[in-house]
């Protein structure tokens, strides 16, 4: 359990579905053969409930900031738990120093 209170995951020992929906740790290749890899570690969000009521930042909560992913793949629509990159984390920061600003 970390700071926010949900379980942290190793994307690589989720279930079959999951794995083969999140590619967790997989490199990815821009236009120009650049390999960028996509997150092996996510957090567990248990419900959407719970998203709603959890601040990752002053002025955001997890739901916002998860549901673009969550449109990409039944799985993430249909059932819990959903997992999320840990680094939305970092991005909910920088989205509140920028709403700062």
């Amino acid at each position: 359990m970390n700071s926010l209170g949900l379980e942290s995951v190793d994307g690589l020992e989720l279930d079959a579905l999951h794995r083969a929906v999140l590619k967790p740790g997989e490199p990815m290749h821009d236009e120009h053969g650049n390999a960028h890899y996509l997150p092996r570690f996510f957090l567990e969000v248990p419900s959407w409930p719970a998203a709603r009521e959890l601040r990752v930042a002053a002025h955001f909560k997890l739901a916002e900031l998860m549901m673009v992913d969550c449109r990409e793949a039944q799985i993430q629509l249909q059932s819990f738990p959903h997992y999320v990159p840990c680094a939305i984390v970092v991005l909910a920061r920088y989205l509140e120093a920028f709403r700062l600003e």
